[in-house]
């Protein structure tokens, strides 16, 4: 709903932006508000209720930027941020659940409070007009996933937790 609500706000602020929405739209009336807004912006807003998984490369690889303003800790979607963050996309989410623990505020993602369509457009805007910035978030943000959560990673995470867990009952 915050994205939606705030795409006038970027189309006023960014006149040569465009958006893509993908997924996420469960909801009927959120749903109808993305129709909507394709409809009235036909050369500017692309509507993919349902991305499949072998598409979703194609999709980071025409994006500059990775917006998921998640309003509860249910509709969190790590792995979509994560997968962005894997890209090199710099990402824009909010402080909630998980999402927290899975990017590093101001390093690899714009953290925003659920619901700010302001603070929202605000964000947008500015990774937007700093390319730099953007460029390094998509860095960091790779990094990240690279150390923290690619296979090798977890696995040594798993295997020092059992090390951990098994000295620690010797």
């Amino acid at each position: 709903q915050t994205f939606l609500d705030a795409c006038p706000i970027i189309f006023q602020r960014l006149p040569n932006s465009a958006c893509i929405i993908g997924g996420g739209l469960v909801d009927r009336s959120l749903y109808t508000q993305a129709q909507a807004l394709a409809d009235q912006w036909p050369d500017r807003v692309k509507l993919f209720a349902d991305v499949p998984n072998e598409d979703t490369l194609t999709l980071y690889d025409a994006s500059n930027i990775m917006v998921a303003p998640s309003l509860d800790q249910r509709s969190c979607g790590q792995y979509s941020l994560q997968q962005a963050m894997a890209c090199e996309i710099p990402v824009i989410t909010t402080r909630v659940g998980g999402i927290v623990e899975s990017v590093i505020a101001n390093e690899t993602a714009l953290l925003i409070e659920p619901g700010k369509v302001e603070d929202l457009s605000q964000a947008i805007v500015e990774l937007a007009d700093k390319p730099e910035l953007r460029q390094t978030m998509g860095r960091q943000g790779r990094q990240f996933i690279l150390e923290n959560r690619s296979p090798e990673s977890i696995s040594s995470q798993v295997v020092a937790f059992y090390k951990m867990m098994i000295e620690g009952a010797l």
